[in-house]
């Protein structure tokens, strides 16, 4: 890749990467702008993986990655405009649609910038005009409840009219938007549930339309055989029936349909054919609450206003015990009969509750509406108290509440300001406390329907001048109806007698009302709470009751109560008491096969229970077994963990699980559980137990534990959990390779994780192990070069107390050190192995190896060697043949450089112990490869002197042999190394018949220098000793012919009597051949035809 490629593909990524970072810094708009850095985050991937070494480069190329980087950066700028400290500037001065339509504008300006460079994948952004409405509904939402909280009333007023207008237009938008539709035939299965109440459509004379809703019309009827007037609700649609608007028709039949109380509205009847109709019971206008209070004010008494306030509260108390939140109580949905009873109306708002859901927040009117439900989506049946509490305002002083406020002064005032209107201090004290409790702002703080109706009941609350006769009487007829002894049970009023009547009641409910047995045994479980009436129960006839209702349960509503109320007694009462008649009965097991993940949670746990307090062990047969494995393919994510952990208790506490148990339900928890959980604590014990079971390994190499998002590696950075993790992971490193994603991200994190685990060893060690695992993924190498960051970790790990962290961080580096040559990132590990040179002998060693490398490669040169010679020096004075090799390598390498070599030179002492060295036979041939590094740059030591007939003792069969002839050659181009070796110029000479042929060159070749250098002649004359030039004539047939006829050239210079030895004869056939070759040079013919006249 050419300079000015990869400077501008640096450019490009870094400016990609540094927007992705940005991540967390938006304080609003976060679906649209994670939305924007999750495509950048994958066009990053693709770059990063992108090989750009064939593409041409030019300026007009290279500018344009600039350009892009600049695109890519205005993303960046715009998401630091909205973080913490500078989005409340920008709100304030931008339209709300703004931050869209900019977003929208920066991706096509970064699409646009990356179409310029030609390269062959897709841009950043797909389709980058268009953008999800209902992620920006959900933006603005935010970013309105934001400025609700935040922003000071003033900004409030100039900043909520155009966030609510763009709420509106959006709202229209996605009403346009394109739906599922259901056929008539699917309609009518919908229906089919509800068939008790269908009717025919001409049963009813239509009447005039009163409401404007477009798409669930209300119009006035008439029941024909009746003449009675009726309420009919038109289900309006084009040719098909949207999902979504059938769906709120359906609710609302659902909720009508669970009405049974005098005190609400009753269904008539629905159609299951077009039209679609629900018909309720009407009453006028001029019949509604709101109407006496405000146009017929003179004709309510205090007396009705009591019974009004007791009628309401009842139904209100029934729709609150079969799950129903009504959400829209005010005076218009009230209706008063001829005897001023209180009719609840219209429900289309409401909806069922469990206590946890979430809502569409503002729903109501404003003037009734409770502040947590124009705050929030989450509000409960709490909520419905508080407009109770306006709706008793109202009654007492006959005003709508806040009538002469606005509706931005309600939001500002009521519900962030907690303001409340006034109450009449001189009278009807009981009912102000009532209200007052009612509309407190803390929802917890107001009371439950039930204890409403029992301040009534008891008298405690009341309206001055009321007729106690009249409205004793209206409480003795609703008595009658068990719902409203049922509904209106107050948990913190019990009595013996009422315990009694509520249990001869509960033996005597119908099968079929589902809705009333569910809310009795939700006051059964409510009792089991309190400790004055567990014995009662249990010693009563409800256990066998519940007995009997699981066996005979059809419904999975019910059978989740039954099983919560199982569960609850055997918390409270052993299992002995209570087996027989609940737990392994038919019945219980039906249940728990019958229907699915609703009731299967509080079974498990029923029976987890069970076992903890069963001293005998039940046998566990396989098919109740294989049903637990079944469930946890098949159920959500929380009721599969507790299968799990059912399972997991049968292992642990050495229940009879045959071989067939577990290997059918390990795949399930690796290949279903494992990918699906999303709770750290649940996945290490899963894996630990795993862990646990025999061959459990086999199944950690089926499993993907090493995915692009690795559940693992997220959980080592969970302090909680992280030593487990490690072990864990450790465990499957060692069975299974990792995969590419993994070690990038792992490798990644290493800097954080090691940072996580400060002096803590055990847990480096692990970290450790992990990264020595996915050192095969060459990736991993190309991250640690660009990220000093890992070094720095690793350094810090160098410098533990613990020998395995070190040795194992010494490990790594030296992997990356020899594979990455030459990178200068390295040099800031250098003062760290030189002072572990210091440590024991194993780090030393390691260490040693680390510094060779870096010497080796270059990647240090300009450093004091002092202290490694010293190391090396006391190194080889060691009995340790490890120590000792180490230290010569570190030794060879620094011979590799001039500079080196005159340092290693100058240390007289070192080159002693080099050649005491040479007799050891472990590290000779070690040691001789340094000394040949030395004198290739020093021909000449004097301490080596010492060591030529140690030399020449090594034995031909060596691996040292062959060095010893390079040694020579480099010490015979010195004339004080050739006067060393000239002495032993007949031994030299020995060596010839078995060396090979490169020792062969280099032994001649010291030959040849030792014989022409006028030193050495007066020495060669003394020793007399020319035999040894016979021994040459067998090269005279080689590639060394010339060399061996200079060598005999000069000893003819020095011994005129060389005939004596050779004769002409013996090379007079390779002179002529010599001679008569065109090629040969002056020199060569001058000293051949002078050897020649030597001979003769």
């Amino acid at each position: 890749m050419s300079a000015t490629l990869k400077r501008s593909v640096k450019v490009m990524r870094s400016a990609v990467h540094k927007t992705i970072k940005r991540r967390k810094l938006a304080y609003c708009h976060n679906i649209k702008i994670n939305s924007a850095l999750d495509e950048l985050q994958s066009f990053y991937d693709r770059i990063d993986k992108k090989k750009f070494t064939d593409t041409p480069i030019t300026d007009a190329v290279a500018n344009s990655y600039n350009e892009f980087a600049e695109a890519v950066s205005q993303l960046q700028f715009f998401i630091d405009s909205i973080d913490e400290n500078n989005y409340s500037k920008n709100i304030i001065l931008q339209k709300p649609d703004y931050y869209i339509k900019r977003i929208i504008a920066i991706k096509q300006s970064i699409n646009e910038k990356f179409e310029k460079l030609n390269l062959d994948f897709n841009p950043p952004f797909d389709k980058p005009e268009k953008y999800d409405m209902s992620d920006e509904y959900d933006d603005i939402s935010k970013l309105k409840t934001i400025v609700l909280s935040e922003f000071e009333k003033e900004e409030q007023d100039k900043i909520l009219p155009a966030i609510d207008n763009y709420l509106a237009e959006i709202q229209q938008a996605l009403g346009t938007k394109s739906e599922i539709f259901l056929n008539s035939a699917e309609v009518r299965t919908e229906l089919e549930q509800f068939s008790s109440y269908f009717v025919r459509a001409n049963e009813f004379e239509i009447g005039s339309q009163i409401s404007t809703n477009p798409q669930i019309a209300t119009y006035l009827g008439t029941q024909k055989n009746t003449s009675k007037p009726v309420l009919i609700q038109k289900l309006n649609f084009n040719e098909r029936i949207s999902v979504g608007l059938f769906k709120k028709f359906k609710l609302q039949i659902e909720v009508l349909s669970k009405c049974k109380h005098f005190a609400l509205c009753k269904l008539i009847g629905i159609t299951n054919s077009e039209p679609y109709y629900i018909i309720t019971e009407y009453y006028p206008e001029s019949q509604s609450l709101f109407s006496f209070l405000h146009e017929k004010a003179s004709s309510i008494t205090e007396t009705n206003k009591l019974i009004i306030a007791l009628g309401v509260a009842y139904g209100m108390a029934y729709l609150h015990s079969i799950g129903v939140i009504y959400r829209n109580l005010k005076s218009p949905n009230v209706f008063l009969d001829s005897d001023f009873a209180p009719h609840i109306f219209n429900f289309e708002t409401s909806r069922f509750s469990d206590g946890s859901s979430r809502f569409t927040p503002k729903v109501g009117t404003l003037n009734w509406m409770a502040p947590e439900v124009y705050l929030s989506d989450f509000y409960t049946k709490k909520s419905d108290v508080y407009s109770y509490g306006m709706l008793l305002y109202e009654l007492l002083t006959q005003e709508t509440p806040f009538k002469n406020k606005t509706e931005l002064q309600i939001i500002n005032k009521v519900f962030s300001q907690k303001y409340r209107p006034n109450l009449p201090e001189d009278n009807n004290k009981s009912i102000c406390d009532l209200i007052s409790m009612c509309w407190d702002q803390d929802p917890d703080k107001r009371p439950s329907f039930p204890e409403i109706v029992s301040f009534f009941e008891k008298g405690d609350t009341f309206f001055d001048k009321t007729n106690t006769n009249v409205f004793s009487q209206y409480m003795k007829k609703c008595s009658k109806d068990p719902r409203i002894m049922i509904s209106c049970f107050n948990i913190k009023e019990v009595s013996k007698e009422n315990m009694t009547t509520f249990v001869n009641y509960l033996t005597t409910i119908d099968q079929k009302d589902e809705d009333l047995l569910i809310s009795c045994f939700h006051i059964v479980m409510e009792l089991m709470s309190d400790d004055n009436w567990q014995l009662y129960i249990v010693n009563s006839s409800i256990p066998n009751l519940i007995s009997y209702q699981i066996r005979e349960c059809s419904s999975q509503k019910l059978s989740e109560v039954l099983i919560q109320v199982c569960h609850i007694l055997l918390k409270t009462h052993s299992y002995d008491e209570l087996n027989k008649n609940l737990l392994f009965s038919e019945g219980l097991m039906n249940i728990f096969c019958m229907f699915g993940c609703s009731s299967l949670k509080n079974y498990i746990n029923t029976l987890l229970l069970a076992l903890e307090n069963d001293n005998n062990k039940p046998h566990i047969k396989d098919q109740f077994f294989m049903k637990i494995s079944q469930f946890m393919l098949i159920m959500d994510q929380s009721i599969a963990f507790l299968s799990f952990k059912l399972i997991k208790y049968l292992f642990d506490n050495e229940y009879d699980l045959n071989s067939a148990m577990l290997s059918s339900v390990i795949p399930l928890i690796f290949n279903n559980l494992i990918p699906n959980t999303h709770d750290d604590e649940q996945i290490l014990m899963i894996l630990e137990f795993l862990e646990t079971l025999q061959k459990s390994s086999n199944f950690i190499v089926q499993m993907n534990l090493f995915d692009t998002k690795s559940v693992l590696l997220e959980l080592i950075h969970h302090k909680q959990y992280s030593y487990r993790a490690l072990k864990v992971l450790s465990r499957c490193c060692t069975v299974k390779k990792c995969t590419e994603i993994f070690a990038i991200n792992f490798t990644k994190s290493f800097p954080r994780l090691i940072n996580n685990f400060e002096n803590t060893n055990q847990s480096h060690i692990l970290l450790l192990f992990i990264f020595t695992s996915i050192m095969d993924q060459r990736v991993v190498y190309k991250i640690v070069m660009n990220n000093k960051e890992i070094l720095l970790a690793l350094n810090h790990c160098l410098m533990n107390n613990d020998l395995v962290v070190v040795l194992i961080s010494l490990k790594i580096c030296f992997s990356l050190i020899s594979h990455e040559k030459n990178n200068a990132i390295f040099s800031l590990l250098y003062p760290t192995f030189i002072h572990l040179l210091k440590s024991s002998d194993r780090v030393a060693i390691t260490a040693s190896y680390c510094l060779s490398s870096l010497i080796l490669n270059k990647v240090v040169y300009d450093h004091d060697f002092t202290e490694i010679l010293d190391f090396i020096c006391n190194s080889f004075q060691s009995s340790d043949n490890t120590l000792i090799l180490s230290s010569l390598k570190l030794c060879g390498s620094i011979s590799q450089t001039y500079k080196g070599t005159q340092t290693l030179a100058k240390h007289n002492s070192l080159i002693s112990y080099l050649v005491s060295l040479i007799d050891n036979e472990t590290v000779q041939y070690t040691c001789l490869s340094v000394l040949l590094s030395i004198t290739a740059y020093i021909p000449f030591i004097s301490s080596m002197e010492e060591c030529i007939e140690k030399m020449l003792m090594i034995s031909p069969h060596s691996q040292s042999y062959s060095l010893v002839s390079s040694i020579f050659s480099n010490m015979s181009v010195s004339p004080q190394g050739s006067v060393c070796l000239c002495p032993y110029i007949s031994k030299i000479a020995d060596r010839l018949i078995h060396s090979k042929e490169q020792s062969q060159t280099a032994s001649l070749a010291a030959i040849e220098r030792i014989v022409s250098a006028p030193e050495t002649h007066e020495i060669i004359i003394k020793a007399d000793n020319y035999e040894w030039v016979k021994k040459l004539l067998i090269f005279l047939n080689t590639p060394h012919v010339c060399t061996v006829f200079n060598i005999m050239f000069y000893v003819s210079t020095i011994y005129c009597d060389l005939c004596d030895i050779i004769s002409v004869q013996d090379v007079d056939f390779y002179i002529n051949q010599l001679l008569n070759n065109p090629d040969i040079n002056q020199g060569l013919y001058f000293k051949l035809t002078r050897l020649r006249y030597y001979l003769e």
